[in-house]
């Protein structure tokens, strides 16, 4: 009501508050909690409000002042601890200076809580040893706790708590080292407070075991290997698709006679891959072959064989007088449905030689050719890309090298490019062949690496011999899809005190890739590292073994030769054996070795050689803490050598010692008798150590002289590696290569 003052003003009158509720007045309604709400008009007054729950009283937290406005005000009020299924009313209570409103009483009913149910309860991807069992369930508002049971178990499965919510929840369970084709059940099991579910016993029954199928075998020739003047060894791959299996070789001087056999030999039920030897064949002599199998299913009998495809190889011309030289194709790597890299090696003979390789799709008709490219007058291996072949085909090739003393032609090889649609391609492993562990007489460690930058499976495994050609082959491993990848072969039943060449081997869905060829020299004590070798010795040193040895430094040298004398034309060898006794990491080593005028460069494992000094520069980028490496070098003596004593083989590593920040000098060598044709190169000794000393004034100074030159000459190439990498020759192609 309104008051009239004096003038004809109007006082207005505030009024009790009044109250109301939305539709629905109650929210976030659970088994146990609801939230309640309501309009409150204080109209104008301040005004303050509670919330009643009838049977309950007064909900203490939701008393509040609203103020004392004149519009209305929501209020809410979260009730809690309410019992499941059970119907409620509540009202609003305001009170201002005016008076007090009871709100008209409401009503909720709160969700009433029932026991979990379990439905959907099934096995799947079953095989013959695992199965996943999986159902959903449904809590229905309580804290749930399930579990599972299955027959080839006694106790509970995946047991866990799944919450209070009100859908449904997909619990599962892998079930593993099952029996193939057999039945199994099991079911899953809910509870809460109100009562358990059950999902009923399933069954289900694991695959059955595959049956082995047997049908013809499959054969595949590859490129011989092991090629000299009289002998090669001839190699397959096959599949003896379930059946036991034989496997032999045809082979002769025509393309369309290969009247000659090896013997069958059985090589069980599986798959993988056969080497068999011939020999009296005549030297530098074209040789075609191929490969056969039989099993006796689909047709294929001793007499009838399944026939792999002809390849070929040329026997080594063995003259002595021959200056050109000497070439052998190795197997592509890195194929791609559009490329491969070709490999071979070669032995130029001391004569500047050029190599280029020659291919195509039939191996009668090589009509394609690389450049030649020129590689010295050493030896090595060399290896070339081609690029724009076509998919899923079959290529043939050959090296083929030139020097002014004739040309020479490697045997013919083949490889297949991948199909145009092949997801892979491209995606090969690179392999790195990594130094040898645990050298002994008769067994070594064998290490590599793969780079799988793409993820695929990925398998691996090595190749080794006691020539280039790397006839063996240990077993193939399955190494996985990471992006680095790490592997090791252990051989063993090696010959004693004989040099090896070995490499890694890496393929994959994508392709293959082979790493560099690395040696070691099996022994009677001790261990020799690997290092990258480019090509094989020609000749085998007699025992025994001449050793030199200096150390007290951070870089040890051993000089090991087994020749006691050399004489004209006499080939001698080297093993410098260097080691880093610190524990830190040696960086930028530079090694030098030079030979007397008397004794001609052959090969060596590592280093750019001299003609100028005869001396041969070798950097070692790092050498880790107690690690250790040998360095090859092979030589021959002059034919028109003079006989003369106190001829010296030195050897000096320059380095900054990492512990003392110094660098050091550390000198090895050999002295040596020039003789008329007979025996070899005379005793050991190392400067300082108490090796065999010169005896006479004048051996001291030469030896002084020698010493005095190959220090400075050793810091002078210490230096210089420092500022750049010896470069290697590339002389201009002449004019007059075969074409």
């Amino acid at each position: 009501m309104a008051m009239i003052l004096p003038g004809g003003f109007v006082l207005a009158q505030s009024a009790t508050p009044s109250v109301s509720y939305p539709s629905p007045a109650a929210t976030s309604i659970t088994a146990s909690s609801a939230t309640l709400n309501a309009d409150v008009n204080p109209n104008g007054s301040s005004t303050n409000i509670s919330f009643e729950i009838q049977g309950i009283g007064t909900i203490g937290p939701c008393s509040q002042n609203i103020g004392f406005g004149s519009s209305s005000v929501s209020v809410t009020c979260p009730a809690s601890g309410l019992a499941s299924g059970t119907v409620y009313s509540f009202r609003v209570i305001a009170i201002n200076g005016n008076g007090g409103t009871n709100g008209q009483y409401q009503n909720f009913s709160t969700t009433p809580i029932n026991k979990p149910s379990v439905s959907g309860a099934a096995a799947s991807s079953i095989t013959q040893t695992s199965a996943t069992i999986s159902a959903q369930v449904n809590p229905n508002g309580s804290s749930t706790n399930i579990w599972f049971e299955a027959s080839n178990s006694s106790g509970p499965l995946s047991p866990q708590n799944i919450g209070s919510g009100s859908s449904l929840v997909t619990v599962s369970h892998s079930l593993t080292g099952l029996a193939a084709g057999t039945a199994y059940t099991f079911r899953v099991e809910a509870i809460n407070e109100i009562g358990s579910s059950s999902s009923g016993i399933v069954t289900f029954t694991t695959s059955a075991a595959s049956t082995p199928t047997t049908s013809a075998p499959s054969i595949t020739t590859s490129s011989a290997s092991s090629i000299d003047e009289d002998s090669a060894t001839l190699n397959a791959s096959y599949n003896a698709n379930g059946a036991s299996t034989y496997v032999r070789f045809a082979y002769g001087t025509s393309y369309s006679n290969l009247n000659s056999f090896t013997s069958y030999q059985s090589v069980g039920t599986g798959s993988g891959s056969n080497a068999q030897s011939i020999s009296g064949l005549a030297e530098d002599t074209t040789y075609y072959f191929r490969a056969e199998a039989y099993n006796g299913i689909g047709g294929s009998s001793s007499s009838s064989p399944v026939q792999g495809s002809i390849l070929n190889f040329t026997t080594d011309d063995d003259s002595p007088s021959q200056d050109e030289p000497d070439i052998a194709t190795d197997s592509a790597d890195s194929i791609t449905s559009s490329s491969a890299y070709l490999n071979a090696t070669f032995d130029a003979n001391g004569d500047g030689t050029y190599i280029r390789f020659a291919y195509g799709t039939s191996s009668s008709s090589l009509t394609s050719y690389t450049d030649y490219e020129y590689v010295g007058s050493g030896s090595g291996s060399f290896s070339e890309k081609i690029s724009g072949l076509s998919a899923n085909t079959t290529y043939y090739f050959r090296a083929q090298g030139y020097n002014d003393g004739g040309s020479d032609d490697g045997s013919i090889y083949s490889f297949t490019t991948l199909p145009a649609d092949s997801t892979y391609s491209g995606q090969y492993p690179i392999a790195t062949t990594k130094f040898t562990t645990n050298v002994a007489s008769t067994s070594v460690t064998l290490n590599g690496e793969a780079k799988n930058s793409y993820g695929l499976s990925t398998s691996a495994w090595f190749e080794y011999g006691t020539t280039l050609s790397l006839a063996n082959s240990t077993s193939k491993q399955s190494l996985g899809s990471g992006s680095s990848l790490t592997f090791k072969a252990n051989v063993s039943g090696l010959s004693l005190d004989t040099i090896y060449y070995f490499r890694a081997v890496a393929e994959n869905s994508g392709g293959q890739s082979k790493g560099e060829i690395l040696v070691f020299k099996t022994g009677k004590s001790g261990t020799v590292s690997s290092v990258p070798v480019s090509s094989s010795p020609t000749s085998t040193i007699a025992s025994p073994a001449i050793v030199a040895t200096v150390a007290g430094k951070a870089l040890s040298l051993e000089i090991e030769t087994k020749n006691s004398e050399a004489a004209p034309g006499q080939i001698v060898e080297y093993f410098i054996n260097y080691k880093n006794n610190s524990d830190k990491e040696i960086k930028d080593i530079a090694i030098n070795v030079t030979l007397p005028r008397e004794i001609k460069f052959l090969k060596s494992s590592d280093g750019d050689f001299s003609s100028s000094d005869n001396s041969l520069s070798v950097k070692i980028v790092s050498l880790k803490a107690g690690e250790g490496r040998v360095l090859y070098v092979q030589g021959q003596v002059d034919e028109n050598a003079l006989t003369r004593e106190n001829a010296i083989v030195a050897v000096t590593a320059s380095y900054v010692n990492p512990t003392t920040k110094e660098k050091e000098d550390v000198l090895g060598y050999v002295v040596g008798d020039i003789v008329s044709r007979g025996n070899q190169l005379a005793a050991a000794a190392i400067f300082g150590e108490g090796g065999i000393l010169p005896n006479t004034i004048a051996e001291w100074i030469i030896l002084i002289i020698v010493i005095g030159a190959l220090v400075f000459l050793g810091r002078k190439i210490y230096v210089d590696l420092e500022r750049k990498k010896v470069a290697k020759g590339n002389g201009p192609v002449p004019s007059n290569l075969p074409r």
